[in-house]
């Protein structure tokens, strides 16, 4: 991670309060105990209670209960929820955690992207998308206004062949779609493990500003299931606004 973006990463969180407050005492701030702690920046007036309290356990009955969820909302919230995290983002600081971010292209439910890759490239930010090949490697590259999109392998639009590669360690902040996620940040995604092996090439200390992007549906209130090589999220960016993990 360059020095810029750990910087930039560093100011929003002194930002939010959670330098500030050693006690834990500030408005955004929870604690859990066994947990990371964890602050909200929230929108007013939007409720942030999970509507899934008795959801399943089991990996698959879960998928199936959170993904059925998300492809309840209709157009309309779908639209309203695109727009917040676009505004979320830039009002978050994640803008100060680096130049290049990484997105990804919805499908099946998951909140669209399209608004906050079009404001970032207005504010002259590196967008990179990715493509997964045909031996399960995922990688990204640069796209512009003018870059095409081909439709992928699984359906997904994805940067046509020919396209700028980006090096992994050339991503500061990726924006990861999920399933589900918890108070831990601990992310549940659809099993294929693209993002896992994607992060598994990278030390911990070189990987990107991990985020997830969720409606907030999806955020379980019981802990979600978790193995050793699963990658847990730095925060989770919804409609209500964005859940920082901070870590011991």
């Amino acid at each position: 991670m360059p020095d810029s973006a750990q910087a930039g990463w560093d100011a929003w969180d002194f930002a939010r309060g959670s330098r500030s407050e050693p006690n834990g005492s500030g408005p955004y701030r929870q604690r859990h105990p066994g947990r990371s702690h964890v602050h909200i920046v929230a929108q007013p007036g939007i409720c942030l209670s999970n509507a899934a309290t008795n959801a399943p356990t089991s990996r698959a009955a879960l998928r199936r209960h959170f993904r059925a969820i998300r492809r309840a909302l209709d157009d309309e919230a779908q639209t309203d929820h695109a727009i917040a995290i676009e505004r979320h983002f830039f009002t978050s600081g994640l803008t100060l955690a680096g130049r290049t971010v990484g997105l990804y292209v919805a499908s099946d439910g998951e909140p669209d992207l399209e608004p906050l890759r079009q404001r970032l490239l207005a504010a002259r930010k590196r967008v990179a998308l990715p493509v997964v090949r045909r031996d399960g490697r995922m990688e990204f590259f640069r796209v512009k206004r003018q870059t095409p999109l081909v439709t992928g392998r699984f359906g997904i639009a994805e940067p046509a062949p020919g396209t700028a590669y980006v090096a992994p360690m050339g991503i500061d902040v990726l924006l990861m779609p999920l399933v589900a996620f918890d108070d831990a940040g601990n992310r549940l995604g659809r099993g294929a493990g693209f993002y896992d092996r994607f992060l598994g090439r990278l030390p911990p200390a070189l990987r990107p500003r991990l985020i997830g992007v969720a409606h907030e549906v999806q955020h379980s209130a019981q802990p979600l299931p978790a193995d050793d090589w699963d990658v847990p999220l730095h925060g989770v960016l919804t409609e209500a606004g964005l859940r920082a993990f901070h870590r011991r």
